[in-house]
């Protein structure tokens, strides 16, 4: 399944993984219009897309135009499933990240 992503990227997400995102999604209650919120935002732009015999995938116009995908795109794993950036576009994820690294880790504890 592919959908757009909370940043300008698109999520990829293996039927198995997308099956578990829609059941947490499911979960949460509908009374909340953040939930109704996000929840619109993920299932109204997803799209189930067959490789084909190569194994490419074609981006959907609409999921190219939000994630103002040109010509060359970065593919990122993000454990359970993959993003998939314009260039430009990861680029300039990359530098926040890297100015932010220790912030982001602040209050974190990976055991």
């Amino acid at each position: 399944m592919l959908t757009r992503g909370v940043e300008r990227c698109l999520a990829a997400y293996p039927v198995a993984e997308w099956q578990r995102v829609a059941e947490r999604l499911a979960s949460l209650p509908a009374t909340r219009l953040k939930s109704r919120r996000l929840s619109r935002f993920i299932f109204a732009s997803a799209f189930y897309l067959e490789p084909d015999r190569l194994g490419r995938i074609l981006l959907p116009p609409p999921l190219r135009q939000y994630a103002e995908v040109k010509d060359v795109v970065v593919i990122v794993g993000v454990n359970s499933y993959v993003e998939i950036w314009d260039k430009k576009l990861w680029e300039g994820e990359k530098a926040l990240m890297s100015q932010q690294a220790w912030q982001l880790m602040e209050g974190i504890e990976l055991r």
